[in-house]
């Protein structure tokens, strides 16, 4: 369950995305997106220490980053201080300017859960997307990212089938599929008719009724397609090579 619940977020091969494309540039650290999961899945705390530290030490990495100032003194031990010190401070930011809309930093600790261990899945992955964000924030971004394709800053979907459901390719064999929810059209009434012909009067009945029965079957016709349409959210199409030539 917790791999497909993994699989429905677009944060997660987003993360793994920046995380590649900026290894050179930015320093961040380069890893499959399957890494990412795993890691996320079980946690700091196993008996796996290499999953324990590969998500240690990308939190670590993306926040030297991110304060720069304290490069030196973030590590695995102490990492939790310094992301709630960085989230506190960006809040904090957000507040001075007087943005009349709401505060979009995302903040999941509080009293009963100070460590990123406690989160829960969704929460890490939101916690982490947001570090990605606020490096490109960093004052050292504009200058050592010129020289990376523009084109690759900014992923566009690869298709779209006859559904209007959009296809997202990322690095490796991933592929995902994102179902847009359709919006919900009107239909227009008829104007009402000054006619007063009594003729008319008396077939408007029979066109009602006729009406009443095509708007019946349009609607179970609608239905039968909405149950063959998959549900909006984003799916995971094609996870290994052999996924893409089955």
């Amino acid at each position: 369950m917790a791999h497909s619940e993994l699989h429905g977020m677009p944060d997660v091969p987003a993360i793994a995305y920046f995380c590649s494309l900026f290894q050179h540039t930015l320093g961040t650290s380069d890893f499959e997106i399957q890494e990412l999961e795993d890691a996320l899945i079980h946690g700091l705390h196993t008996e796996d220490m290499f999953c324990g530290s590969f998500l240690d030490k990308l939190l670590v990495n993306l926040l030297q980053g991110c304060l720069p100032m304290y490069s030196r003194t973030i590590n695995t031990t102490n990492y939790d201080t310094y992301l709630k010190q960085l989230i506190t401070s960006k809040i904090e930011e957000w507040e001075e300017e007087e943005y009349t809309e709401p505060c979009c930093i995302y903040n999941p600790f509080d009293e009963d859960r100070e460590d990123f261990n406690q989160l829960q899945l969704s929460e890490k992955v939101k916690i982490l997307r947001q570090l990605t964000e606020f490096r490109l924030e960093a004052e050292d971004v504009s200058d050592k990212i010129k020289g990376v394709p523009v084109d690759s800053l900014r992923l566009e979907p690869v298709g779209e089938d006859s559904n209007g459901a959009l296809y997202w390719y990322f690095y490796g064999t991933r592929l995902y599929k994102e179902v847009i929810a359709k919006r919900q059209t009107k239909e227009k009434k008829p104007k009402p008719s000054d006619d007063n012909d009594n003729s008319k009067k008396k077939n408007k009945k029979k066109d009602d009724d006729a009406e009443d029965d095509t708007k019946k079957k349009k609607k179970k016709k609608k239905e039968v397609e909405e149950d063959d349409l998959e549900a909006p959210g984003w799916y995971l199409v094609c996870r290994t090579e052999a996924d893409w030539t089955s």
